[in-house]
Formats: structure tokens, sequence, C-alpha cells
């Protein structure tokens, strides 16, 4: 299948562009990641998709709404903000 036509198929079947699911399941991930306190951002960044620490931070930071340490460190992250 053509990379036109796989974007052409995946907005109507699953109901957001591919770009906008791939930034969805990153940021999915990335909290359970986050929680566990014996991983830096250098090691979280790699398995969710992201080739450094910087990269996501600003990512993870634009779609949550706060930065990746700051949610790590909150109790109730839907409190920390």
């Amino acid at each position: 299948m053509s990379r036109s036509a796989f974007f052409e198929r995946f907005t109507p079947t699953v109901g957001t562009a591919p770009v906008d699911y791939l930034l969805s399941w990153r940021m999915a991930k990335a909290p359970q990641l986050l929680r566990r306190r014996d991983l830096g951002l250098a090691e979280i960044a790699p398995p969710v998709g992201y080739r450094c620490a910087r990269t996501f931070s600003v990512a993870f930071a634009r779609q949550v709404g706060m930065c990746p340490g700051r949610y790590a460190r909150a109790e109730d992250p839907a409190d920390a903000s």
C-alpha cells in the first residue's frame, strides 16, 4: 500500500490523522514510565519514540500541559497544574 493510500484510509477508519494517533499513543505510554522513579528522561524518551530527552520533554509539555519532571513528581498529576 502506498503512503498516500494509507493516509487516505487511516483517518476515516481510526478517526484521527496518523501523526495525531502516534502522538496520543506515545503520550499514553509516557506517564507510566514517568511514574517509575528509577528512570530518567533519557531512558524514557526512546521507548516512546523520541531520540532525545529534550524532544520528548517539549512534546510531553505541549500535549500534557506540564513538564515531564513536574508530572513525575506530582502525587496526583491531575492536580499538578
